[in-house]
């Protein structure tokens, strides 16, 4: 049913130039395509191989004929720490989930381009967080317990910025929005909604470090931009959305071009088609589930 409900969207909503819809499906526990990149994106850089480590890096942000050994180097002992502990993918963009033995929990976004995939960035991105988490035995729907996301969650869609990268003066490309989670935020007094929040992500969202996070806004923290939080009404005609595009956060309140479905239990299903003038394009579906509440306004979401 929540597949047939993404499509229905897609079909209800044609346009020249929309994004496709997609599934979000997990990777395996070595990454498996993925993974595989990530070793020979390891060997290329511990050999200091300028030709095969720029096969392995997005051409557009990465031009290594100048980097010297030191570079490659230092690059080396990062990724040498790491591991992958699965991702997710959709179609041909995807995040390779990665892990120290601390654990330091971080991301590799990349992207499939003729038969074969090639990183953002060599360098895993992610956060420390608490080891301890919370114990859901004792509060089963209270976050980050009972929170979900991809395969679950099903996020589908694009944005596209209008801003200018900083470095190299070109307009962002678009970018694909492919994970997600949700949290009922509740009054603490009368226990009633306020407002559900939903996280919308271009970068695959790590169970593992939900697990560890204490609040949804740490989640949106740790995320690779973009992401966007927004705050729903309980009656779904309005937002307060959060945009973060990796140069400066950004918000607004949106009415139109909101569809929100209010009516399954214990899901949220909309979507958001909005052109902010001077932030960005947004195209995207979601359908995620809303299992999990946190008391709003009280620290770590309440015992």
């Amino acid at each position: 049913m929540r597949l047939a409900f993404v499509a229905l969207l897609f079909v209800a909503c044609p346009r020249a130039g929309a994004a496709p819809g997609g599934t979000t499906e997990a990777l395996p526990a070595d990454g498996g395509e993925l993974g595989k990149a990530m070793i020979e994106l390891k060997q290329a850089f511990q050999a200091a191989d300028k030709a095969r480590a720029a096969k392995l890096l997005d051409p557009g942000a990465w031009h290594l004929d100048s980097k010297e050994s030191g570079w490659f180097a230092r690059i080396s002992e990062q990724l040498a720490k790491f591991s992958p502990v699965g991702g997710r993918r959709q179609g041909d963009r995807a995040t390779l989930f990665v892990a120290d033995q601390q654990p330091y929990y971080a991301m590799l976004n990349a992207t499939r381009s003729s038969g074969a995939w090639v990183f953002d960035s060599p360098i895993p991105v992610g956060s420390r967080l608490d080891p301890s988490g919370r114990d859901c035995s004792v509060l089963p729907t209270r976050f980050p317990c009972a929170a979900t996301s991809a395969p679950d969650a099903q996020v589908a869609g694009t944005l596209q910025s209008y801003r200018v990268d900083p470095e190299t003066k070109a307009r962002f490309r678009p970018a694909a929005v492919l994970d997600g989670l949700a949290v009922r935020m509740v009054d603490p007094q009368t226990q009633e909604l306020k407002s559900t929040l939903i996280v919308l992500s271009g970068t695959g969202i790590n169970p593992a470090m939900v697990g560890l996070s204490s609040e949804p806004d740490q989640v949106s923290g740790w995320l690779k931009s973009p992401v966007l939080v927004l705050e729903v009404a309980p009656d779904g005609k309005r937002a307060a959305v959060k945009y973060a595009d990796g140069i400066s956060p950004q918000s607004f309140e949106v009415t139109s071009g909101l569809r929100i479905d209010t009516q399954t239990p214990n899901r949220v299903r909309g979507e958001l088609k909005t052109d902010q003038q001077g932030v960005a394009q947004f195209d995207i579906i979601f359908d995620i589930g809303t299992l999990s509440d946190c008391l709003a306004g009280v620290y770590q979401c309440g015992d």
